[in-house]
């Protein structure tokens, strides 16, 4: 049998101490390897994030107009008195107006409200409201305005309602807005720069076939004479 022989301690700490240090070095060059790919790397994705961000905000409409600011802000403030009504549908009067459709108080303080606010800002212009009907100015310009578009999904609690404003010039539309207060879904659109769903562009469908195209309708609920 042969024994084995085990090396001085002395060199055995030199052994030690070399590969530590050897290690060491490797371990260093790594890291700085590895700190200038990171760095290339960076820079490629930062390039890359801001040319997406270019792109995106050539999808944008620059900036709403004047008047479509005005309806913006008349929508968000009415928006508020329509959140905490539909929250408390039960507890609402309501009254009839027609075969099937319904007025709530909700529909004329709704109506109010927006009515002043763009009167504030547009006092010349005139009105052609649902519950108010028309106004008794005459002029270039008039505000059309259904407070509550879709009265009864809003008595039943179907969050598929909007307010809806649009401004006439002459007889022609020249802009619109269309604000879900529930889904926070602002629709709007002017005349010669497009229309655009919460700042992003949208367009219609480019299928030609109505066998491949989803049509939908709306119309007064049905009503029976017992």
């Amino acid at each position: 049998m042969t024994r084995e022989k085990s090396l001085p301690n002395d060199l055995l700490e030199n052994i030690n101490r070399n590969s530590i240090l050897i290690v060491g070095k490797y371990l260093l060059k790594l890291d700085i390897m590895l700190s200038k790919f990171l760095q290339k790397c960076f820079k490629v994705n930062n390039c890359r994030y801001r040319n997406q961000r270019v792109f995106k905000k050539k999808q944008l409409m620059p900036l709403l107009s004047a008047n479509l600011n005005i309806m913006e802000k008349a929508c968000k403030k009415a928006s508020k008195l329509l959140i905490r009504d539909f929250g408390e549908i039960e507890k609402l009067q309501v009254s009839k107006k027609g075969p099937g459709d319904f007025v709530t108080n909700s529909d004329k303080r709704t109506e109010k409200i927006i009515m002043n606010e763009l009167s504030l800002a547009r006092p010349d212009y005139s009105f052609l409201a649902e519950e108010s009907g028309l106004s008794n100015k005459i002029g270039e310009f008039r505000w059309i305005i259904d407070p509550i578009d879709g009265t009864t999904n809003f008595l039943h609690g179907i969050p598929n309602f909007a307010i809806s404003i649009g401004l006439e010039k002459n007889k022609e539309i020249i802009c619109g807005m269309i604000f879900n207060p529930i889904t926070n879904e602002l629709f709007y659109a002017e005349k010669g720069k497009g229309a655009y769903l919460n700042n992003s562009r949208i367009r219609v469908s480019s299928r030609k076939n109505i066998d491949e195209c989803i049509i939908l309708t709306g119309g007064p609920v049905l009503s029976y004479k017992n």
